[in-house]
């Protein structure tokens, strides 16, 4: 019998599948479908371009990177939002990067601060670009 020793091999959920239920998993996992259901990972959480997430995600490991559509609350170490993501739903994140035309209806709780920031990225930009302005005034 075979016996890996990698216990973060890569599970992928295809482009034409759609998942009814929760899924656990000691690997990496990539999401290309539409997961209706919980996904929780001890290594990372990856959700593609055309992945869905209509669920939870909880990672305990490395990373959750998301190009898709999540409709759930998100708890990881680190979590990186793509340009074509959207994301409705409480983000619980120590590190968080959030690009340029992504599109995020959530409050996110750093995890060491009290409070809740409830701010969209386009509120941020906003007030990013209005700084710029005073400051060059």
């Amino acid at each position: 019998m075979f016996k890996s020793e990698n216990t973060s091999l890569t599970t992928i959920i295809g482009e034409s599948t759609i998942m009814e239920g929760n899924i656990t998993t000691k690997s990496t996992i990539r999401i290309d479908g539409i997961v209706n259901g919980d996904v929780e990972s001890s290594v990372g959480i990856i959700v593609s371009h055309s992945g869905q997430i209509n669920g939870n995600i909880v990672c305990t490991g490395e990373s959750v990177t998301i190009e898709g559509v999540l409709n759930g609350n998100v708890s990881a170490e680190s979590i990186t939002i793509g340009p074509s993501a959207k994301v409705d739903g409480v983000i619980d994140v120590k590190d968080i990067v959030i690009e340029k035309g992504a599109v995020v209806n959530s409050a996110i709780k750093m995890d060491d601060e009290e409070e809740i920031i409830e701010e969209t990225v386009e509120e941020t930009v906003k007030k990013s670009k209005k700084d710029k302005k005073d400051q060059k005034d």
